[in-house]
Formats: C-alpha cells, sequence, structure tokens
C-alpha cells in the first residue's frame, strides 16, 4: 500500500481510542468531572458491563449556559488558557479531550444538566464529533410522555449518558467483551478509589448482576475505609500527622531519580 494521509474521521478516531480505552477510563473522566464541579454525590450505572450504556450523575454545579455548545468538542476547556496555567491547575482534569473522546467512540452521548440559576434544566445531544446536535428543554411541553420524562425533576448537577461505547471500535469492542468480569471490577477499585480520596462525597456504583457499591459521606479517611472495608478495618486505623520539608538539594536529588528511573 502506497503511503497516504489519514482522514479526519479515522484520526480522530485512532486519538480518541488513546484517550478513552476502556469502560473504567470513561468513568474516571465522568467522575472526575463531578468532582471538579464541586458533587457531593456521584453515582455510576453500567449495563451490560458498560458496554450498552454508562450513566453516571452527580449534584455538583452544572454546566453553564454558555460553555453547553462547547463542552465536547475537542480540547475546549474552562480550566487552563496557555501552557504557563499548567503549573496552577487545581482540577482533575484540564485537557479538553475526555468528552470529545468519549463522543467519537460511541453510539450516542446526552447530557442533562441544570444550573442553580435555572428553573428547569436542559437535555443535550451531541454527534461523534462532539458538536451539539439539539438541546431541549427538561419541562413538560417538550418531553411529556418521553422516556425522559423523569428528568422533570432534575436538581442541580449533570447527568452524562453513553450508549453503545466503542460501537464505532468493533475490534476494541470485541476485546472488551471477552474482559467484562475485570472490566467491573476495574471500576470498582477506581471507584473505591475516589471514595478514599474524597471522604464527604457519596459514591454509587450499579453494575448488575453484581452488588451495588455504595459510600455514604464519611467524616475523614478512617470513616470512609470503615464504610467500604468494614468497622474492624476501621477501628485499626489510627491518624497520623506529621510535616517534610524538602531542601532544593533534595528535590534536585528526586529530580535526577525521576531521570534515572529510581
Amino acid at each position: 500500500m502506497s503511503m497516504q494521509k489519514l482522514g479526519a474521521d479515522t484520526i480522530r478516531k485512532i486519538c480518541a481510542g488513546q484517550v478513552v480505552t476502556t469502560v473504567e477510563s470513561v468513568v474516571k473522566e465522568l467522575i472526575e468531572n463531578g468532582i471538579d464541579a464541586g458533587a457531593r454525590r456521584v453515582a455510576v450505572v453500567l449495563e451490560d458491563s458498560g458496554l450498552k450504556s454508562i450513566i453516571v450523575t452527580d449534584d455538583g454545579s452544572g454546566i453553564p449556559r454558555e460553555c453547553r455548545a462547547l463542552c465536547a468538542l475537542p480540547h475546549h476547556t474552562s480550566k487552563m488558557e496557555h501552557v504557563e496555567d499548567l503549573s496552577r491547575v487545581a482540577t482533575l482534569g484540564f485537557r479538553g479531550e475526555a468528552l470529545p473522546s468519549i463522543c467519537a467512540v460511541s453510539a450516542s452521548v446526552c447530557i442533562f444538566t441544570r444550573v442553580a440559576s435555572e428553573r428547569i434544566g436542559e437535555m443535550l445531544s451531541f454527534n461523534e464529533r462532539g458538536e451539539l446536535v439539539s438541546s431541549v428543554p427538561l419541562d413538560a411541553e417538550h418531553i411529556s410522555g418521553h422516556k425522559y420524562a423523569h428528568m422533570l425533576s432534575m436538581q442541580c448537577g449533570t447527568i452524562v449518558e453513553i450508549h453503545g461505547l466503542f460501537l464505532r471500535l468493533p475490534v476494541r469492542l470485541q476485546q472488551l467483551r471477552a474482559k467484562t468480569t475485570q472490566s467491573i471490577a476495574r471500576c470498582k477499585d477506581l471507584v473505591n478509589a475516589y471514595a478514599l480520596a474524597n471522604p464527604q462525597l457519596h459514591v454509587e456504583l450499579h453494575a448488575p448482576p453484581k452488588p451495588a457499591l455504595l459510600k455514604q459521606m464519611a467524616r475523614d479517611t478512617i470513616h470512609a475505609v470503615a464504610h467500604l472495608f468494614g468497622e474492624p478495618l476501621g477501628h485499626c486505623l489510627r491518624r497520623v500527622e506529621c510535616e517534610a520539608v524538602l531542601s532544593d538539594a533534595a528535590m534536585d536529588d528526586k529530580a535526577s531519580l525521576c531521570r534515572r528511573g529510581g
């Protein structure tokens, strides 16, 4: 085969497949979006181990109206503007690659969102290029009798609903179908990790037929451990506080070790 330039659609799918590689990578990105939005509750629902659908709900601040047409376009982000901002980024996500990549490899992506200043929320649908193709107010006039009628009472926050993950990448989809058990286990480990790192966060993972994972809001990490792994383990833990100050020389030694792979 002679050398030729790849088409834009092929390039987009290849690049997206490097950002979104598995079900848990999608779950990770969406949980982080919720945490960055100030969520106190995040719920994840996986159907057919996430390959049929993934729904992630958070009660964060929601997506502002002026950002909705841009939020799934490649390299659009509210977290930074210039490369110098990288040293000041305090959020989990900042690159503007997650939602565009999810759109590129999924059959459909729909986002429901509402901010505190709005009386009702809005349903947003995106195509595979991350472009907003429709926006529908979540009121009785527009969705009465619709399959999304239950969204009429949506509170402040965001719900991302993904159908047909990797349907556009059949080889990747076939590979993941052979690893559904491992995929759910990794999603559980991921949710546990965010629950421990954010004790005040209420998290849920529903992946039938597996038992649901539920972690209530906790006062601190010790109580979060008790919620997730049982009171006996929580009682064994003790809080240790310490402060370490690294000198410039120590920082240089650390950088040197990193360069050598130590």
